[in-house]
């Protein structure tokens, strides 16, 4: 039991006792209410930490596929490169420019949770979308993908 939960309990049970003895019935409904706040607390609380789980679990699956989605630009680079083709090297490089500030604007949202942060986001994403298209016109989709 964490200590948050161990001072809830200790407080309903004082407020339990004080709405048993209450004096007066005014004083009842006082301790009752404050209960049931106290209840309405712990609730929001658990939901709280529910999210942050969910959240934390979320960004570590966003973190992971970031870095695999750019390993994946550099070797599709490296390939390009190895071609000597200016006509390749370019929309590789822009591939992987594309992924990286798609991962930038997740960054910056995720460390200051900037209103403007999922459309910078979404304009980067569609960036680098529109690289890949170009590189799969260029190479075609099957050569495109292999490298």
């Amino acid at each position: 039991m964490t200590e948050q939960q161990e001072n809830t309990a200790k407080a309903r049970t004082g407020l339990n006792k004080l709405a048993t003895h209450a004096l007066t019935e005014a004083l009842r409904r006082i301790y009752v209410s404050a209960l049931n706040e106290l209840q309405a607390h712990e609730h929001s609380v658990e939901s709280y930490l529910q999210f942050s789980r969910v959240a934390a679990e979320a960004r570590a699956k966003l973190f992971s596929g970031g870095d695999a989605l750019t390993a994946a630009t550099t070797r599709l680079l490296a390939a390009a490169l190895a071609t000597h083709d200016q006509a390749v090297t370019e929309p590789a490089a822009d591939v992987q420019a594309g992924v990286l500030l798609v991962r930038v604007a997740n960054g910056r949202f995720i460390a200051t949770n900037n209103a403007e942060g999922p459309a910078t986001f979404r304009t980067n994403v569609g960036k680098a979308a529109a690289a890949v298209a170009s590189l799969e016109r260029l190479c075609g989709p099957r050569q495109a993908r292999r490298t």
